[in-house]
């Protein structure tokens, strides 16, 4: 990751702070991505991204598309409109939670499982700020006979794989304090069988250069339980990312 990040400073153009995933707009041709704890991704057209769960790959991984269907500049203004699909197994790694936060309980397997979302999102631009709405409906199958997760951020996860179906609504502002400094927030609702879940993120990201940033914030996660009460987590971030 060191090595790859030193290499972009020799990039002729970089990607803007604001190109960030939940926005509707798109890398372009050739350009990307990366970051410690976002996905990686890439443009493989003007109009179409591709993408993978980064290091989060190893237990839970996931890749990602993002079509663009419209897009409209005009200065300092501009909107657009993506069409947005994944397809992730995010049961991978939930055997190191087995015994622990997970029941061991014999007569729940984990199998194999896979969860494939497919959203549309629109955004707006103002200057270098950006903000995005989107929605996406969450399905999934597996071979295993899990039990819903009463565990923040894990159990909205695997909600379409324990629970059914889900539709999730996301907020994503992008609020450009200066040229190289950004504040980003991040605000999901996740409405299925079990009961609503909510995160919520909150992101400064600062430019070292015009490919390198380092980022630190926190996020919070509302899980609804399977026994009808609430619980919260919440714990710090720090990212490093790079773009070209």
């Amino acid at each position: 990751m060191i090595a790859l990040l030193a290499t972009l400073a020799l990039a002729a153009e970089p990607t803007p702070l604001t190109a960030h995933a939940g926005h509707a707009t798109t890398l372009g041709k050739g350009h990307g991505a990366i970051g410690l704890f976002r996905p990686w991704a890439i443009g493989v057209s003007d109009r179409v991204d591709v993408g993978v769960s980064g290091p989060a790959s190893l237990v839970a991984p996931k890749l990602d598309a993002k079509w663009s269907l419209l897009r409209d500049e005009d200065g300092d203004r501009g909107h657009a409109v993506a069409l947005t699909a994944g397809l992730g197994m995010p049961t991978i790694g939930l055997s190191f939670l087995r015994g622990t936060v997970l029941t061991s309980d014999p007569t729940q397997t984990l199998g194999v499982g896979a969860v494939g979302e497919l959203g549309l999102v629109g955004s707006l631009r103002q200057g270098m700020t950006q903000m995005s709405l989107g929605a996406e409906v969450r399905a999934g199958g597996m071979t295993g006979t899990l039990a819903p997760v009463d565990l923040p951020f894990v159990g909205a996860m695997l909600a379409p794989l324990t629970e059914g179906p889900v539709v999730r609504f996301r907020w994503v502002t992008d609020y450009a304090l200066s040229r190289r400094l950004v504040l980003t927030t991040d605000l999901a609702l996740q409405v299925g069988a079990g009961g609503p879940d909510a995160l919520a993120r909150g992101f400064f990201l600062g430019g070292l250069s015009d490919h390198v940033a380092l980022g630190a914030g926190w996020a919070v996660a509302s899980e609804t339980l399977s026994f009808g009460e609430r619980d919260s987590w919440g714990f710090p971030l720090v990212d490093v990312q790079g773009r070209w």
